[in-house]
């Protein structure tokens, strides 16, 4: 594999990077609105830090039924930090995306965070990005074949 290759398979460079976040402080109501709204399943959980996004947790559409709704435990006075899953695995963004998914796989996790050198969220990268570059380069893979099966074929119809 040559080097040009591995440099844009890194984080940064499949991440989603717009991220909708949400600070620690807000209702449990507002983060669910928010993510019908945006038609998104988890939201990044941020502390603002020098002008910058900070992930300290995420929050997921199964946590809000699991944690919350499951239980009937009255939600409307319950922030987003209280239920929000505060073990927060993130990956740089400079990582390859070879070690984001072995990351994946040992934190048992769907998505990850994207942070630069200071932590600040850049993104984020989930399952689906993955498979979807995957399929897309196994697809070029596969144009490669059939584009020397019709060459080979070509050739042999010349030479006949």
């Amino acid at each position: 594999m040559n080097n040009s290759f591995k440099l844009m398979m890194n984080a940064g460079s499949i991440c989603n990077r717009e991220v909708i976040t949400v600070d620690v402080g807000v209702s449990l109501v507002e983060a669910a609105l928010m993510m019908r709204e945006k038609h998104v399943g988890s939201l990044v959980v941020v502390k603002r830090t020098n002008g910058s996004a900070v992930p300290v947790g995420i929050i997921t559409d199964r946590d809000l039924v699991v944690q919350i709704m499951a239980f009937e435990i009255p939600y409307d006075q319950i922030k987003v930090n209280e239920i929000m899953n505060k073990e927060l695995f993130t990956v740089n963004q400079d990582l390859d995306i070879w070690a984001v998914i072995k990351q994946m796989r040992s934190h048992g996790v769907r998505r990850l965070p994207v942070v630069d050198g200071l932590n600040g969220l850049v993104g984020i990268v989930s399952i689906d990005d993955i498979i979807c570059l995957l399929s897309s380069e196994l697809n070029d893979l596969s144009d490669i074949i059939q584009f020397e099966q019709y060459n080979e074929q070509a050739k042999r119809v010349i030479l006949q």
